[in-house]
């Protein structure tokens, strides 16, 4: 078993809700991400067996139904579990988005321009309701707050060293929280043991075993 003492922080705000769907900290999405990126860690040393990896994952991370695994030897505390502090909203620059509506337009790529300067007040949204649609509104945040950019939190993992590259991957390209996948909650991990940029941008980091030709990932199911 090893400890990793962490300043995490994000770079991006972070829509992360606690049960009444506020921003705050908390350690299971943590513990999920975790997981997540553990499978993609270990996914090629299971030869991408996704039954070989379950087994893997449930002796590690444990299971509450009883099956093999039992206790979850992946261990997290937050410095403090609390509130996001982000109630204030700056929009982001409007952009056009033409797709909204095209339905008299015969040739909307030849058109497009025109059609957005004679349509600006209808068809040019804010970026970031269109990236944040649904915890972002027209008026800012619809259930504030969230977790700011710039907000962070101490964190203490505990579980065995073989965790040390998913632990690293999340610290590089983890993202938490609704809408994620549009860059919200862009998560950054900071200490003993854990580069949060240097490594990567110099081409040192090895990501050959997270790595595969898209053509061989077409070949199986999604999740690949």
């Amino acid at each position: 078993m090893k400890q990793w003492n962490l300043k995490v922080s994000f770079a991006t705000p972070a829509f992360l809700g606690d049960a009444k769907q506020k921003g705050a900290w908390r350690t299971p999405p943590f513990k999920h991400l975790l997981r997540e990126w553990w499978r993609v860690a270990a996914a090629s040393s299971c030869d991408y067996d996704v039954n070989r990896l379950r087994e893997r994952e449930l002796a590690l991370f444990g299971s509450a139904s009883g099956e093999t695994g039992g206790k979850s030897k992946v261990r997290l505390r937050l410095g403090e579990w609390k509130r996001g502090s982000k109630r204030d909203w700056h929009p982001l620059s409007k952009v056009c988005h033409p797709e909204v509506d095209l339905s008299n337009i015969p040739n909307p790529r030849a058109k497009q321009a025109a059609y957005c300067a004679r349509h600006n007040a209808h068809h040019r949204i804010a970026a970031d309701v269109y990236l944040g649609f649904g915890p972002v509104g027209l008026r800012g945040i619809t259930k504030p707050p969230c977790i700011g950019n710039g907000e962070t939190g101490s964190m203490t993992i505990i579980a065995p060293e073989s965790m040390a590259e998913a632990i690293e991957l999340a610290a590089w390209f983890g993202t938490l929280g609704s809408r994620s996948r549009n860059g919200w909650g862009s998560l950054k991990a900071e200490g003993e043991g854990i580069d949060p940029v240097g490594r990567l941008l110099a081409g040192e980091a090895d990501l050959r075993d997270c790595c595969r030709p898209l053509e061989q990932c077409l070949r199986l199911d999604w999740p690949h």
